[in-house]
């Protein structure tokens, strides 16, 4: 991908099918200004991909070389905040030419180009404005990713209504896309099933190989939520109830893995088999 960068240090007019999600304002679903110019989303995703290979590097290659790519993806965000970030409104446009989507903001989120009040007003502004064009069942994956990191994970309970209606339609399989559709079994509607365990619930890796648990809840308006979570070394299972600010119930960590539960600024150390919680 280096090779496509402009003078800016941006991708600029990448060859082939610059897919981004079935919207319908998107030529065969390509991403604007991709194939011609520059796409801000392209751009946050290649800032994310950075970091992630960065991370790798760190832990599994070339130590070394993880400070260069830290670098170059901070040397891209500056550049992009500078040219797409809506002064006034606080969103990333998506090209030169004023596109909106929910999708910038989403990657501006994941990327950390965007964080704290500023992410969270330009998502829920994304969110709110049918100016900007909506994520559809892929890309809504990251979209309750990017709900996480703002801290609004909740919101997927009702963001879930689009799953809801393929219920009421007779649907016995995953959509592709909204409706003109067919029951497709298509893999990338099925992340609800990743979503409610690791995204509601909160339970991630916190360290390469699952070595280690962090377990976050977001909850929304869930009053009590039981999982089993399969890990290399044994299930984790966790049994929660949640009053309010508090939460109260039990977790059970495979032998070996130790964790962390953070609950309304509170940390509590998770040591293998059953630990109680009882939070405020």
């Amino acid at each position: 991908f280096a090779r496509y960068e402009n003078a800016d240090g941006l991708l600029e007019a990448l060859p082939g099918w610059n897919y981004g999600d079935w919207v319908t304002a998107w030529p065969a679903g390509g991403l604007p200004s991709a194939a011609r110019g520059v796409s801000s989303i392209l751009n946050l995703i290649y800032v994310h991909s950075l970091q992630q290979l960065a991370d790798l590097e760190l832990h599994l290659g070339d130590p070394g070389r993880a400070p260069l790519l830290h670098h170059k993806a901070a040397c891209i965000q500056r550049e992009l905040r500078r040219r797409f970030l809506d002064p006034v409104r606080g969103v990333f446009r998506d090209d030169d030419h004023g596109h909106l989507s929910q999708h910038a903001q989403i990657w501006a989120i994941l990327s950390q180009t965007l964080s704290g009040p500023e992410a969270a007003r330009a998502l829920h502004s994304a969110l709110a404005d049918p100016a900007f064009a909506p994520a559809s069942y892929m890309q809504r994956s990251h979209l309750f990713d990017a709900l996480a990191a703002i801290g609004d994970g909740g919101r997927i309970l009702t963001e879930l209504e689009a799953w809801r209606k393929m219920v009421d339609l007779g649907a016995l399989t995953g959509f592709e896309h909204d409706e003109p559709t067919r029951s497709d079994c298509h893999a990338w509607s099925s992340h609800p099933l990743y979503h409610l365990p690791c995204t509601l619930l909160g339970i991630r890796p916190a360290a390469p190989g699952f070595a280690s648990v962090r377990i976050a809840p977001q909850p929304g308006t869930f009053k009590s939520a039981s999982t089993v979570l399969p890990h290399p070394r044994g299930d984790i299972r966790a049994e929660l109830r949640f009053y309010g600010d508090r939460c109260e119930g039990r977790i059970k960590l495979p032998y070996t893995v130790n964790g962390t539960f953070l609950w309304n600024g509170n940390d509590l150390t998770l040591n293998p088999g059953w630990n109680s919680i009882a939070l405020l």
